[in-house]
This record gives C-alpha cells, sequence and structure tokens, in this order.
C-alpha cells in the first residue's frame, strides 16, 4: 500500500536530526574598481520625448526620464554592442537567454542571493 509506505518513509525522517540552513553572508562586496569614470561630452535634450540623452569620453550612453509611474524608484536598462541589431544570425535565441543569463546568473564573486541581500532595501 502506498500510503502506508509514505507514512512509514515519513515517520522515519522525523527522526534523522535536521541542520539549520547556513545564513552567514559575508557582506564585502567584491567589486570595487570600475575603470576611471567617464566624463559627458554630449547632452542633448529631446524635446518631444522630454528626455536627456547623454554621451561619455568612455563612449556609455544614458537616456535620462523622470516619470511618475513608481515613486522612490530607478529602473535602468542596458544593452550591449547594438543589442539584438548585433545579434549574430547563427546564434538565433541569443536575445531570449542573455536576459536570463544576466539576471539569473549572479556574478563570479556573488550568487544572484548574494546580490539580492547586498542590495536588500537599496533598491
Amino acid at each position: 500500500n502506498a500510503a502506508e509506505e509514505m507514512g512509514e518513509i515519513f515517520s522515519e525522517s522525523k527522526l534523522s536530526p535536521v541542520s539549520p540552513p547556513d545564513l552567514s553572508f559575508n557582506a564585502t562586496f567584491g567589486y570595487t574598481s570600475f575603470g576611471p569614470a567617464g566624463t559627458i561630452v554630449s547632452d542633448n535634450y529631446v524635446e518631444d520625448l522630454d528626455l536627456r540623452q547623454l554621451k561619455l569620453s568612455n563612449n556609455v550612453r544614458v537616456n535620462l526620464k523622470a516619470t511618475d509611474f513608481e515613486a522612490n524608484t530607478v529602473r535602468i536598462v542596458v544593452h550591449f554592442g547594438s543589442g539584438s541589431l548585433s545579434q549574430p544570425s547563427t546564434k538565433s535565441g541569443l536575445q531570449w537567454l542573455a536576459p536570463i543569463i544576466m539576471n539569473e546568473g549572479g556574478l563570479r564573486k556573488h550568487s544572484k542571493t548574494d546580490l539580492s541581500r547586498f542590495f536588500a532595501g537599496n533598491n
């Protein structure tokens, strides 16, 4: 009888010691050097969209737009290279895989859980 067998397994498992999870957390962020900061080389206001477009000396481009969608929130979107325009034609599906890896993969020195702990209360 499967129900009896499951009951026996459950009863036996209650006799096995269980250790609490390790909740320790090293609060030292593993990255401190990000290279020289870029300086603004161009600042363009786009009136019909009510946004600023900045180009920095390190070739980073920034679009800034204030909204009232969410109070006290800053949303960041990052594109690498030319975004999906630079995706190799031989690598179809990369546009769906890359965001999952970026969002779920963590960083070399920190897991996704560690990153959530670092930034808890700061977002």
